[in-house]
């Protein structure tokens, strides 16, 4: 039902943007300069996600880094930055 999608397509988005600023740990290395999309998990609302992500950094951010959220991208990519 469209009704349907479009109520998870919005609250997804309102998840994305809760996760702003937030501090979260990297689980699949993200690549410096925007060259490769890695996965994060952060707490959004209370529940542990696993999210892509993208960085302005000039190194790679290896598994197992901190990273703060600094944006989200097309709604369903963060901007991280190492801690």
């Amino acid at each position: 039902d469209y009704k349907v999608l479009e109520f998870r397509r919005v609250l997804f988005r309102s998840r994305m943007k809760n996760a702003l600023g937030g501090i979260g740990e990297v689980y699949l290395t993200i690549r410096s300069k925007r060259s490769g999309i890695g996965k994060v998990q952060i707490k959004v609302q209370g529940s542990l996600r696993t999210l892509d992500a993208i960085t302005d950094d000039d190194a790679d951010i290896p598994t197992g880094k901190v990273i703060t959220v600094t944006q989200v991208v097309n709604d369903s990519i963060l901007l991280v930055t190492a801690k």
